[in-house]
């Protein structure tokens, strides 16, 4: 991705080194989003059926979105 802007340097260490930093930056953002989510989606139930919102629930939560 990187070849257009760096050229031949992105297929040496540097290139390596800064996808690393773009896959974990990908990585970091998508778990911001789901743990977010998780805390709308904990408030959402607290505020329908009253379910407390705790780290149980959040666990819970948790999980159900990983089976899914």
């Amino acid at each position: 991705m990187l070849v257009p802007l760096m050229g031949r340097f992105a297929k040496g260490r540097f290139g390596q080194i800064l996808d690393s930093f773009l896959v974990m930056g990908t990585i970091f953002g998508i778990a911001t989003s789901v743990g977010f989510g998780i805390m709308q989606l904990a408030s959402g139930l607290n505020t329908l059926f009253n379910i407390p919102t705790t780290t149980m629930v959040y666990q819970i939560i948790a999980a159900i979105w990983c089976a899914i």
